[in-house]
């Protein structure tokens, strides 16, 4: 389970997170070999722009303490947008990397 919240969802698995709560079904068998990811989509609200949110993996594991394993905390915040027409600059999208290198002012 994903958890995401406007602060730290804590160490025991919550009921609910503020920005995301996902449930996943973990790939993989075995010690260290689950894995599993999640695509969450940050909505174009101008009122999350400089909003900080924290978030935590929860991992049903019958040998951790109480059954869960629990992974650290993460914090993330959301930036205003650049725009559709703003991706690179100074000729980076070009592959002429020289501006970036210094080589050429």
């Amino acid at each position: 389970m994903l958890v995401i919240d406007a602060v730290d969802p804590g160490l025991t698995p919550p009921v609910a997170g503020g920005f995301a709560f996902e449930n996943v079904v973990l790939e993989g068998v075995g010690t260290g070999a689950g894995f599993g990811s999640v695509s969450i989509a940050i909505p174009g609200d101008p009122g999350l722009v400089g909003t900080q949110w924290f978030g935590r993996w929860y991992v049903t594991d019958p040998g951790a303490a109480g059954g869960t394993a629990v992974s650290p905390v993460f914090r993330f915040g959301v930036f205003r947008s650049l725009g559709a027409s703003v991706i690179f600059l100074d000729d980076f999208e070009s592959g002429n990397l020289m501006r970036w290198s210094g080589a050429v002012p």
